[in-house]
């Protein structure tokens, strides 16, 4: 499939970062290699042999797939830091289960990896987290959103290369603002317990920015027509509504707005990205509201789109679909390399090199806290928590109105993804 991304040039630092990269390896198998004299074993068989990279995942039953993609971002990561010949990379097989991964994890702490990736499904992660951060083994989950793994975090070697489930009322309040400039906001909900959560969530998050929604409005589902709520939507002359709920009274509500010619955004969450009606919501004149999605990160594509959403939320999640797609030594897996769960390994296993270079010698609870640093160009930070600082989700333009200004920038055709955040944006990465 093409690929419309361009790399980006290399880092005028990168061989000094691989030249302390390699000697941090070295240090490591030295470090194995003590361990085995004191158990008997050959030091000069052990101190060569590379720094093991263990790739866990479901490479079996109807997950599999994923799996592939993660071995091909961890090798994708390797050969793009030339790091390779130093080391070993194994996989083992969760199938997604959480008393599998756990039982797994127990036979990885044995072989004293340097680093253990992937359990990208919720409850095998958190299982076997707690087996790597008792052992003290540093391990990077790939694509887990479930919040318990950070918030419930086992240990300060436990992280989380992907986005969460629980920021979407964050990104609605940026989406929000972003669209509506200095005019009003306004919430409209459904009543159903998820619409109230997110709803609330929201407003707290619009409150936190010093910007409080102008109206919240309640609606009752299962309606045929909505032409009350619309009157005090346009009566409140918003720039930007979010729709908390389900897609048949998103249906028509957009399509109220779009007879009524209104010049307004309306941002809706991934509960719509498979109702097609809302990608019709502006008349043959292109008159009526634009339309926004909210879509999670894990439900994207890099593929064959310059405009991908996660790319373009992303500019570290972009270059790294860009320089994996160009390295020919990699083309074997590109196709699971630059898929997203292909591109989260690959920075995953770069940001640990990169902390490797800038501390070498450092145990795995030192290292851990140098990932937080961030110290190479290819690497991506984590906070505190453990959570890398990449978008939970990403807002989509699905059917754009009248011509307007967006304040990231213009917005030219549909399917056209547009920053959360950046330069002049309303928040930071939700």
């Amino acid at each position: 499939m093409p690929h419309s991304l361009r790399s980006r040039g290399q880092s005028a630092g990168r061989p000094g970062i691989l030249a302390r990269a390699r000697t941090a390896l070295m240090s490591i198998a030295a470090s194995v290699c003590a361990s085995n004299a004191e158990a008997n074993e050959s030091p000069t068989i052990a101190a060569r042999s590379p720094a093991i990279v263990v790739v866990v995942a479901p490479f079996s039953g109807p997950r599999a797939e994923i799996g592939r993609e993660i071995r091909a971002g961890a090798d994708a990561g390797a050969h793009g830091q030339g790091l390779k010949a130093a080391l070993t990379f194994t996989s083992e097989d969760d199938r997604c289960d959480a008393a599998r991964a756990t039982a797994i994890a127990r036979n990885i702490v044995a072989r004293q990896p340097a680093l253990v990736i992937g359990h990208p499904c919720a409850p095998a992660a958190i299982a076997a987290a707690k087996v790597y951060a008792s052992a003290g083994v540093l391990f990077i989950a790939i694509g887990v959103r479930h919040p318990d793994l950070t918030t419930s975090r086992a240990g300060p070697t436990v992280f989380r290369m992907a986005g969460r489930d629980d920021r979407q009322g964050e990104a609605a309040a940026v989406a929000l603002l972003n669209a509506a400039g200095e005019r009003p906001i306004v919430i409209v909900q459904d009543r159903t317990a998820y619409a109230r959560k997110l709803a609330d969530a929201t407003a707290a998050a619009l409150v936190a920015r010093k910007r409080p929604a102008d109206r919240v409005i309640p609606l009752v589902a299962a309606h045929r027509s909505y032409d009350a709520e619309l009157a005090l939507i346009e009566n409140s002359r918003p720039g930007a509504v979010l729709f908390a709920g389900f897609p048949a009274e998103a249906q028509l509500l957009i399509e109220g707005f779009a007879s009524r010619e209104a010049d307004l955004n309306v941002v809706v969450t991934d509960a719509m990205a498979s109702a097609e009606p809302l990608r019709t919501g502006s008349d043959p004149d292109g008159h009526g509201p634009t339309i926004t999605l909210l879509r999670d990160t894990a439900a994207t594509d890099l593929e064959g789109n310059e405009h991908a959403t996660v790319a373009t939320a992303s500019p570290v999640l972009m270059r790294t679909a860009a320089t994996t797609s160009a390295r020919s030594d990699v083309a074997g897996n590109d196709d699971l390399a630059r898929t997203l769960h292909g591109v989260l390994a690959r920075m995953a296993v770069e940001s640990w090199v990169g902390a490797l270079a800038a501390n070498p010698g450092s145990s795995p609870v030192e290292l851990a806290r140098a990932l937080s640093e961030a110290p190479a160009p290819t690497a991506v930070p984590f906070d505190k928590n453990g959570d890398a600082a990449i978008p939970s989700y990403v807002a989509e333009r699905l059917a754009p109105g009248r011509p307007r200004s967006d304040r990231q920038g213009s917005l030219q055709d549909s399917e056209t993804g547009s920053l959360l955040s950046g330069p002049g944006s309303a928040g930071g990465t939700p």
